[in-house]
């Protein structure tokens, strides 16, 4: 399951809601620290106007950016379906925006939790802004032909699910509240954060190169895995170059093609070591959270 959080808004800077902070911290990052504090090692922030705003605020936080190119002319909706479409379309996802950012991570855990189907969060009688979507929602979305993900909802045949919550951060908060539950907020964002790194001379794979690869493998391209990543071309070659010497073969076949922009794509060994890869750092996570929660459970 992957994450999908939506950062547009307005075009003015002055009056940009994701770069807005709370505390400490904006609300992107608030946002992204939600997913990533339930272990989600999947997430999609689409970003349209102040992209690259949004993108240093998210540096080293291991997240994809989808830049809608297109965002003057594109729905709210369509932003997102074009983002999950290009990234992952066959799997189930949840979804929010940066407007919630106090929402607690055990909220996205029982999403996690139920069967495969449409759930939107509920606080009392108050509609949530997290959703849960089945990965063969996409097309039926669209052909609602709304603005945003949340009034698409209610033109769904198949209705939804209301996934009850005592948690008052999936609503809209007034602002006079928030400062209160800042506080609350930060002490749920502890979390362990383990990077799994491979060296033999030199250290050649981690989760940098691991996301750099799955988006090449997407895209085709190292140039449009650079951007989704925030990262310079020649950073992402060089990673490449000392990758492929330290493994002794060949990892990305790269075919120049002029004008059309040529491809690139991960040969079959460079495939078979990054499935090996995902699958130690799976195990690595799921042992270190374990540790983590028996250790630190107190500051939980």
């Amino acid at each position: 399951m992957i994450g999908v959080i939506m950062a547009r808004g307005k075009e003015s800077l002055d009056d940009f809601y994701p770069l807005k902070k709370y505390g400490n911290l904006t609300t992107v990052r608030r946002t992204v620290l939600n997913f990533l504090q339930k272990g989600f090692d999947e997430i999609i922030v689409v970003v349209g106007e102040h992209g690259q705003e949004v993108e240093v605020q998210c540096a080293k936080m291991d997240v994809i950016f989808y830049q809608d190119e297109e965002y003057r002319s594109h729905t709210y909706l369509e932003s997102v379906l074009k983002a999950i479409e290009h990234f992952s379309p066959e799997e189930d996802f949840i979804y929010t925006t940066v407007k919630t950012p106090f929402f607690q991570g055990n909220t996205l855990l029982d999403l996690m939790k139920e069967d495969s189907g449409i759930y939107i969060t509920y606080y009392g009688e108050e509609k949530g802004n997290i959703f849960r979507f089945p990965k063969n929602i996409l097309s039926k979305l669209k052909d609602t032909q709304q603005e945003t993900v949340e009034e698409a909802i209610d033109f769904l045949p198949e209705g939804f699910k209301k996934q009850m919550t005592n948690d008052p951060g999936v609503v809209y908060l007034p602002e006079q509240t928030i400062p209160k539950v800042i506080g609350e907020h930060n002490s749920q964002l502890l979390r362990s954060y383990v990077k799994v790194s491979i060296a033999r001379e030199h250290k050649f794979f981690g989760p940098g190169v691991r996301q750099l690869l799955k988006l090449i493998d997407v895209d085709g391209s190292v140039k449009n895995a650079c951007q989704s990543m925030g990262m310079s071309y020649s950073k992402a070659w060089k990673m490449i170059k000392v990758m492929e010497e330290e493994l002794g073969f060949e990892v990305i076949v790269r075919r120049p093609g002029g004008s059309s922009g040529g491809e690139s794509y991960l040969t079959p060994e460079g495939k078979i070591f990054l499935e090996k890869y995902e699958q130690y750092e799976n195990l690595m996570r799921k042992e270190s959270k374990k540790l983590f929660s028996e250790i630190f459970q107190e500051y939980n």
